[in-house]
């Protein structure tokens, strides 16, 4: 495990100093070593912290206890039977081919980068967490509807803000100081149409709702023989 946790803080490391951001020697040995907020908390010798408490918020339906609950199912896909029908596969017997449902729109846990500071020389940690986002199918054809969030709720995250004045701050100048920072996290999800009545040309079109389409306004007269009105041209 300490070994996925070193690459994953290379990737971090690599993504700061392409962005121009050069860490103290100090920082990038403490950060090492780092791979949650208690570890961070300890590497800094950081005690207890007095926060404010937030305003009362909505009731969280539950995706607190979501985020936390660890899962119970095996991380192996199954393999399962399609209904009556005879799959007749090219793969070897070690890797059969897998029928999964289609994935309905609904609020999924997302990885999500908490925004950093403008300047080159600080950052916030953690650097990413798991919010729920909309995603998934709609029941008509993917390019006619999309799914979007139709309730979200604003989250208080506490963050740490490490920054340095010089490559060469020692330990002791790399005190972090605490943020609560806003994440929006999605709670309820929807299909709507992709195509929207603003596109569509006012003066010869109208949207119809219930084919997410722009049509074109009726004629005032019928169309000329071995002619047929078409509505979306």
């Amino acid at each position: 495990m300490s070994k996925i946790y070193a690459c994953l803080w290379v990737v971090v490391l690599s993504t700061l100093a392409t962005s121009g951001m050069i860490l103290p020697p100090d920082l990038k040995r403490i950060m090492a070593n780092v791979n949650s907020l208690d570890t961070f908390m300890t590497a800094f010798n950081l005690g207890n912290i007095t926060l404010q408490p937030p305003p009362p918020r909505k009731q969280q339906n539950g995706w607190e206890s979501l985020l936390n609950k660890k899962s119970t199912q095996n991380a192996k896909l199954k393999t399962v039977a399609v209904g009556r029908t005879r799959v007749v596969s090219f793969f070897d017997d070690t890797s059969p081919p897998i029928a999964l449902d289609d994935a309905p729109c609904k609020p999924y846990p997302t990885v999500i980068e908490v925004p950093q500071p403008s300047h080159h020389q600080g950052f916030h940690y953690p650097f990413n967490v798991m919010m729920h986002r909309c995603a998934g199918s709609c029941s008509t054809k993917p390019r006619v509807q999309e799914c979007v969030a139709t309730a979200t709720e604003n989250i208080s995250l506490l963050s740490f803000l490490v920054s340095w004045n010089s490559p060469s701050a020692s330990k002791n100048q790399l005190r972090p100081s605490h943020r609560i920072m806003p994440i929006v996290n999605h709670t309820q999800c929807g299909c709507q149409c992709i195509t929207k009545p603003s596109d569509c040309d006012p003066s010869t079109q109208v949207f119809s709702q219930d084919k997410c389409r722009c049509e074109c306004k009726a004629r005032s007269r019928p169309c000329p023989a071995y002619h047929r009105w078409d509505r979306v041209r």
